[in-house]
């Protein structure tokens, strides 16, 4: 996954905080491609692959080792584990009421490139709706979240996000 890099899409976004300091980017993806691309203020709801921590108790996280071998901890000697939810596992409370604070607060909530059914995660546009926002779903095709955007453009994030940038911010 380290090889992988952030497309337009991401790289959109992290333009879009140049111009508004307060975009909160809420995402259930765990590559953290949003901050290699410049995004400072992402909340990751299910971890990241970035950093690893003790399987056995809370040692706090690292970065992986540089290592091909399965890392330990150095505290106990249990097996690191990825700091991402696996399935099963609970997501971080925090980083639900983050997400949840942003969506109360937000005057536009982009819901890009998602189902709108895996909760909690499709409960944010819906409260970012609720709180008279304006939602515009950016997606391949329909979701049961399009009737209730505003706006709904159709494309790949890394097609839609650079042009919506562009429109928006044209010199």
């Amino acid at each position: 996954m380290l090889d992988v890099q952030p497309n337009a899409g991401h790289v959109a976004l992290a333009q879009l905080e140049q111009h508004i300091p307060s975009v909160t980017i809420i995402t259930q993806n765990i590559d953290g491609l949003h901050q290699r691309a410049g995004s400072t203020r992402v909340i990751e709801l299910h971890g990241t692959i970035n950093t690893v921590s003790c399987s056995a108790a809370e040692h706090g996280s690292l970065a992986w080792p540089d290592s091909p071998n399965l890392p330990f901890c150095s505290v106990c000697a249990a097996p690191l584990r990825p700091d991402v939810v696996w399935f099963g596992e609970r997501l971080d409370l925090a980083k639900i009421q983050a997400a949840e604070l942003a969506s109360q607060t937000c005057d536009v909530f982009l819901a890009i490139g998602t189902s709108g059914v895996v909760a909690p995660a499709a409960t944010f546009p819906m409260t970012a709706r609720a709180h008279r926002a304006r939602l515009i779903d950016l997606n391949l095709e329909d979701t049961p979240l399009s009737r209730h955007a505003r706006h709904r453009l159709r494309g790949t994030a890394a097609q839609l996000l650079p042009a919506l940038l562009a429109a928006t911010w044209a010199e």
